[in-house]
């Protein structure tokens, strides 16, 4: 039974450990339009420090690139915005 209770704090300390470091994660994004679709679009295959990450692209290489990874057609409207959003705030650079 001790065990199982160590088990269960390790478990809910992971999780709550987890829980801060995505928060903070999506608030280090830059605010504007599309900052949430980002957030919970590409949040669901992986952190999106990835996207902070990277030499960024142009608005064509985005599309491209997102066209890869997820299935925007049912984003629809939302689609530019989400695009917009990236080529604005990760544009290419070399600084990165």
């Amino acid at each position: 039974m001790l065990q199982l209770m160590r088990l269960v704090a390790v478990v809910l300390l992971f999780a709550a450990d987890t829980a801060q470091a995505q928060q903070q994660e999506q608030a280090a994004m830059p605010e504007g339009a599309g900052r949430e679709l980002v957030q919970g679009v590409c949040a669901q295959c992986h952190q999106v420090r990835e996207i902070e990450r990277s030499l960024g692209y142009t608005r064509p290489e985005w599309e491209e690139l997102t066209a890869t990874m997820i299935d925007l057609g049912p984003l629809q409207g939302d689609r530019d915005v989400l695009l917009d959003y990236l080529a604005k705030h990760y544009p290419p650079s070399a600084k990165r």
